[in-house]
This record gives structure tokens, sequence and C-alpha cells, in this order.
């Protein structure tokens, strides 16, 4: 038997009311969980990341003697530190790093977007911990 899922936000005493008649009501079989609701990143976390980390790692990160485009730089640490596997309170749902290709190859296709605000921040913090040991990136954002 398939249920359909909904949540109530506690608020307050109307919703702890509505959450107390549902359990009440609710069938044998049913899950009940409690968490904090999870969300997206802000645009101002994304600016931070592009206008601050990105733009750091395009002016100081240098490889072999060469310097990378934003997209390059972008592309490249979501490889590195985007979760491989969906992680509770990290992703959202339905995220997905990679897939594999008709060669055999598998291709990053994961995203930024699929990532809660606490699993974005964890990812923030990679990158910079990344660019400050490996590469010598004096950071100009504070994380």
């Amino acid at each position: 038997m398939s249920y359909q899922t909904n949540s109530v936000i506690l608020l307050g005493s109307p919703q702890r009311t509505e959450a107390l008649k549902r359990l009440e009501n609710a069938p044998d079989g049913i899950e009940v969980v409690f968490r904090e609701p999870v969300k997206k990143r802000s645009k101002e976390a994304n600016s931070y990341a592009w206008a601050g980390v990105i733009a750091d790692y395009v002016t100081y990160g240098w490889v072999q003697g060469k310097q990378f485009p934003a997209a390059a730089w972008h592309a490249y640490l979501k490889e590195k530190f985007l979760p491989d596997q969906p992680e509770e309170g990290y992703t959202l749902a339905g995220y997905v790093k990679w897939v594999e290709l008709p060669s055999g190859e598998l291709k990053c296709v994961g995203s930024t977007t699929m990532l809660t605000v606490k699993g974005f921040a964890r990812y923030i913090e990679e990158c910079i911990a990344y660019g400050a040991s490996e590469l010598g990136i004096r950071f100009s954002v504070k994380s």
C-alpha cells in the first residue's frame, strides 16, 4: 500500500495540534520521522562561492604553471568534493553525482544546487581547505 508523504512544520500550538491529530488517526505501518527541515542553499551562498571562493581559485590557483577559468575550477571542485552518494541532511532528494556513459566511463553530473545548506557549507569548507593547503591560496573570503 502506498501513502502520500506530507509534513507539518512545528511553529506553535496550532501545528502541534495538527501533528497530534494526524498521528492519532494514522494507520498502523506508517513511519513517523522527526527532523529539522531540509533547506536549499541561498542565493547569497551561491554568490559567496562564485564571487569569492572560485574567483580566488581563478586568480591565485596555479597548477603546473597554469591558471584555469572559473568553469574549469567549478567542474574540478565538484568532481573532487561533491558527495559520491546521497547523504541525509547534506543532499536533496534526487541527488546524483555520477552517471555511467555507454563507454563505461563515469561522468560527473552532480550539481551544488542539490546540496542542502549544511551540505553546501561542508562543500565550500572542503574547497577552501584544499585550495589553502594544496595550492597555497589565501582566500579573500572567510569560511
